[in-house]
């Protein structure tokens, strides 16, 4: 859309400096190619202005909607007591590690790593009873749970229900912040929730997150566990090849698990640097 724009600019511009010059050459009078260079040039500084204006209008939108996702984000994270602003840091540093291994493009890995955040956003319609919970879940509060990614790509739906968006980079970041919310959750398997999805059925960016979500989690420490040893969560994640995990993204992580390790080391828990 961006591109046919330009392309629309450029010929209204072009063209009449085209016609301006075989004004010139073959007209026996200059005043004609002289009429035309004044409106091209008018017309190249009116088409300036209002591209000006739009892309500004358009970096307006995108941050009051990266604003809007960043504040249920920190919502979120309140009223989880186990998560912590640095687990959001951490998961960007991992997929960022993952995404430069598997040489995507850079827009697409800085996206992923941007929207990675987002992925328990819903996780704020999870009364705190239940999210909090020290013990084992009963049936009925790992149903509720469960319904947190579908929650979540709601949630993300909503923010833009009033808003036609035709940016390419805007599009992009939304779509992809809806698959890691909504399909983080899933297993390679099948066995996964909330659509079963599984191989590659599920988004790159979703198996991304899985792995990045579970190997933090598993060093941090939670309301019902301990945080565990970066060899355990090592152990754990390899132990899902296959299974709960991509098994392509596995052996990347376990080529990159000394990555890893010191981006913990370096952005941990206090309680569970171990």
């Amino acid at each position: 859309m961006r591109n046919k724009s330009y392309l629309s600019i450029s010929l209204l511009i072009v063209l009449p400096i085209l016609s301006a010059l075989w004004l010139f050459i073959y007209s026996p009078s200059p005043i004609p190619g002289l009429i035309v260079l004044l409106w091209t040039g008018a017309a190249g500084l009116y088409f300036y202005h209002l591209n000006r204006r739009h892309r500004a209008e358009l970096e307006a939108v995108l941050t009051l909607q990266r604003a809007s996702v960043s504040a249920l984000v920190d919502l979120a994270q309140m009223r989880d007591h186990g998560v912590t602003g640095s687990h959001m840091h951490r998961l960007t540093y991992y997929a960022d590690v993952l995404c430069a291994d598997l040489d995507l493009s850079p827009e697409l890995r800085d996206i992923i790593a941007r929207t990675i955040s987002l992925h328990d956003i819903g996780k704020v319609g999870v009364p705190d009873r239940i999210l909090n919970k020290p013990g084992p879940l009963t049936a009925d509060e790992w149903a509720m749970i469960k319904q947190h990614p579908l929650a979540g790509a709601m949630v993300l739906d909503s923010i833009t229900e009033d808003l036609t968006i035709t940016n390419p980079e805007a599009l992009d970041y939304l779509n992809i912040a809806k698959e890691i919310a909504l399909y983080h959750h899933e297993k390679w398997d099948g066995s996964g929730y909330p659509m079963g999805l599984k191989g590659e059925e599920i988004p790159l960016s979703a198996r991304i997150a899985a792995l990045c979500d579970v190997y933090d989690s598993l060093r941090s420490p939670r309301p019902y566990k301990r945080p565990f040893t970066h060899e355990e969560a090592v152990a754990i994640v390899k132990s899902g090849k296959g299974t709960h995990f991509d098994p392509e993204l596995v052996q990347r992580f376990l080529r990159l698990a000394d990555h890893f390790a010191a981006i913990w080391n370096e952005h941990g828990e206090l309680v569970g640097n171990s």
